[in-house]
């Protein structure tokens, strides 16, 4: 019984010097933000991740607009606009609409220029393909 009592104290030891060592670290970690977050005078969260602060909605250059017809949605960044298209308008995604415009144009090349069918059934948001044109011309 003594021995067996002597060998768990010997554990409960090795275990409160790992317990230990990992403290020392994380005091460590905590003050490398703590001396960090003084110097470049950033926010943080109490578990030491940097608050991100944002723009509020209305603080937002929105310049990038809704190329449809009827629809007057302003948006701050590209990505969030071809977000719209393919939600709102079942555009797909950039990439697809953009390998789309260059399949069309490259179909409806003839010697002269661009004969297009009077009535193109997909779903493209407006100028995409004369802007996918221009750009295969240069």
């Amino acid at each position: 019984m003594f021995i067996s009592n002597q060998h768990l104290i010997e554990e409960v030891e090795k275990n409160a010097e790992e317990r230990n060592r990992i403290l020392t670290k994380i005091f460590h970690i905590k003050d490398f933000y703590d001396k960090n977050a003084n110097d470049i005078k950033a926010k943080r969260y109490k578990n030491g991740r940097k608050i991100h602060e944002r723009k509020c909605n209305r603080e937002l250059d929105k310049t990038e607009e809704c190329p449809y017809e009827g629809c007057d949605k302003n948006y701050a960044c590209e990505g969030s606009l071809n977000l719209h298209i393919k939600t709102k308008h079942n555009g797909g995604n950039k990439t697809d609409r953009e390998k789309l415009a260059k399949r069309l144009i490259r179909s409806t090349r003839t010697k002269n220029g661009y004969k297009f069918p009077d009535k193109i059934e997909v779903n493209l948001p407006p100028g995409i393909i004369q802007k996918v044109a221009e750009e295969l011309e240069k």
